[in-house]
């Protein structure tokens, strides 16, 4: 294995998750050269990889989009059946697919199944990176470096200091399991929506989507809670 490359790119983005992902495709649309680095085989994060659903609301009076980039991931996740209504509620299996449709139409430059290592910093500023793949060791430099791996790794590989959890204690929200649910009645499941759902997930919408056979009910039910596809957890059948 090499351990001698040294990689250099305008903007590098650690992690591909929703936040990632979508800061990348931004700093492309600036007409920055981006590098993506993510350890796991897609886009997308907890949201695809850990079934989290829905989208949730804004809490802002007709729930906005947060940018431009938003409107156009629900737009091209309602185009192919994978979200339904203003987009809250998705296909997790399918999000991965946008978004990745996205960065190459950006020519963003992923490096997928790679693992961050080791950080440098100038004072509080990010300057390096080591990161490790199969294709051996590499030092990564850029310009600007956004630590969007959701746990603040590179801040804390850098020794930077950070805040998590409530002001009080400290105290993160808790860890939960989330699941696809298989062989529902859909019209039964349809007419619940209709007569108990009474929130932004637009159950109309919903129940239409789940009547033209599309794939986004199961993973909208199942939303329980969280479990990241990571080593040593497996999924139950």
């Amino acid at each position: 294995m090499t351990n001698n490359r040294l990689i250099t790119a305008d903007v590098v983005v650690c992690g591909a998750g929703t936040a990632g992902a979508v800061a990348a495709i931004a700093a492309a649309d600036q007409g920055r050269d981006v590098l993506l680095i993510e350890q796991s085989g897609s886009a997308g994060g907890s949201a695809s990889l850990g079934l989290v659903t829905p989208m949730m609301h804004t809490g802002i009076a007709g729930n906005p989009m947060c940018s431009y980039l938003s409107l156009e991931i629900n737009l091209r996740m309602t185009e192919i059946g994978a979200a339904a209504g203003d987009g809250s509620a998705f296909d997790p299996t399918m999000l991965p697919f946008v978004l990745e449709q996205m960065l190459l139409e950006r020519n963003v430059h992923a490096m997928l199944h790679t693992t961050i290592i080791g950080a440098k910093r100038d004072h509080r500023r990010l300057t390096e990176l080591e990161i490790f793949s199969k294709s051996g060791r590499a030092t990564v430099s850029g310009a600007m470096i956004i630590d969007a791996t959701g746990d603040g790794d590179v801040c804390e590989l850098a020794g930077l200091n950070m805040l998590h959890g409530n002001e009080e204690d400290g105290k993160n929200q808790p860890v939960s399991l989330r699941y696809i649910v298989g062989g529902v009645d859909k019209a039964a499941f349809c007419e619940y929506l209709k007569k108990y759902y009474k929130n932004s997930f637009q159950p109309e919408s919903v129940s239409h989507t789940v009547r033209a056979r599309r794939r986004l009910p199961f993973a909208f039910m199942a939303r329980r809670a969280h479990m990241a596809a990571r080593p040593g957890i497996r999924r139950g059948d």
